[in-house]
């Protein structure tokens, strides 16, 4: 989804996005203003058809030079629904703040997208892939993307956990809180054009402890990679994506489904072709495996094709579905189908 035509909930480390409206900007002082609404007409295997909002928000950027090509940063993202129901619940869903320099790179911190965000080559659906297991979003983080060197990226997270230490339930008072959300992350990135020709790698690895008390504190191992191949209109990607717990931990779900495992490995495979300026096709295939000690593997298969026609640079109209299914000794335990027909209109 982050592959998608405009990725407007990327950190805030662009002088100016390609839409922003710039609302004020004086002696080294630049406040801009983007967003986007996102809307589909959705119908999902046991339930009725349905008009859902897919991520609507508001984003309010300020930018401060400081001198010697170093710029203060801040940027807030505003929410409007929480669960089923369009616009019910504003929130903020991201709030960090931080220094950039173009040579350098960008260092935030606070409510934010982390470096999974930036891994995953083969989605070019809007709303039905990726499959990215390292940590993409967090709380309470702090975030470094350097900028390319000779096509190279690199980036690296801090996450922070539960800060109170001693448990504030009642029935556990004097045993220590496990430091819930705790971890790190690292990720490399490397992107070449030549001519017509394109190639793009990418891949990262992450830590995160899990846990309500000391006691039963664990990690979860977090991995994957990426290719992509382009020539002129065509695109072929490639990802895998891969987590681990500790203590044979079943936390791990497919792309679609409930059923979880203590490791997985899943695969997705996507192409893309744009007919036209304004018109794009794509496909793609998913399949996965995933085990737990003492129960029965499961094995994961989805595809999903989709189009889409781009008004303007504002305005897209997409049409996607898609089938899945996921089998445990050879009997299906979730089979789900999901189409959807949706618009992002972006400012």
């Amino acid at each position: 989804m982050k592959k998608t035509l405009i990725a407007l909930a990327v950190a805030a480390t662009a002088a100016t996005s390609a839409n922003a409206t710039v609302i004020y900007e004086q002696e080294g002082t630049k406040l801009d203003l983007d967003g986007r609404v996102a809307l589909q007409i959705a119908n999902h295997t046991d339930k009725r058809t349905d008009l859902v909002d897919k991520g609507s928000r508001v984003r309010v950027r300020v930018f401060q030079s400081i001198g010697g090509g170093v710029t203060a940063l801040g940027a807030a993202e505003i929410r409007f629904t929480q669960k089923d129901t369009i616009g019910d619940g504003i929130h903020t869903k991201r709030l960090f703040a931080g220094l950039q320099h173009k040579d350098v790179g960008s260092l935030t911190f606070g409510r934010q997208l982390v470096v999974g965000d930036h891994i995953g080559l083969s989605d070019y659906t809007y709303e039905l892939g990726a499959i990215v297991k390292v940590v993409d979003a967090h709380n309470k983080a702090v975030h470094f993307m350097s900028s390319e060197w000779g096509g190279f990226r690199f980036g690296a997270d801090y996450l922070f956990g539960t800060a109170a230490k001693k448990s504030t339930d009642s029935a556990t008072p004097d045993h220590k809180t496990a430091n819930n959300g705790q971890g790190y992350n690292l990720g490399a990135f490397y992107k070449r054009k030549l001519g017509e020709f394109g190639f793009a790698a990418e891949g990262g690895y992450g830590e995160i402890k899990q846990g309500t008390l000391e006691t039963n504190e664990y990690t979860q191992k977090r991995y994957g990679a990426a290719l992509e191949l382009s020539y002129g209109p065509m695109a072929l990607g490639f990802d895998w994506a891969g987590a681990k717990s500790e203590q044979n931990k079943a936390d791990h779900t497919f792309r679609v489904g409930p059923q979880k495992y203590a490791k997985l490995n899943q695969f997705e495979v996507g192409a893309k072709y744009q007919i036209t300026e304004s018109n794009k096709a794509y496909a793609e295939y998913l399949w996965g495996r995933g085990e737990t000690k003492g129960a029965n593997d499961g094995k994961f298969r989805g595809w999903f094709l989709g189009a889409d026609h781009s008004f303007n640079k504002n305005v897209v109209l997409y049409v996607e579905g898609g089938s899945f299914r996921t089998k445990e000794a050879n009997v299906t335990v979730h089979k789900e189908k999901r189409i959807g027909i949706g618009t992002r209109i972006y400012f």
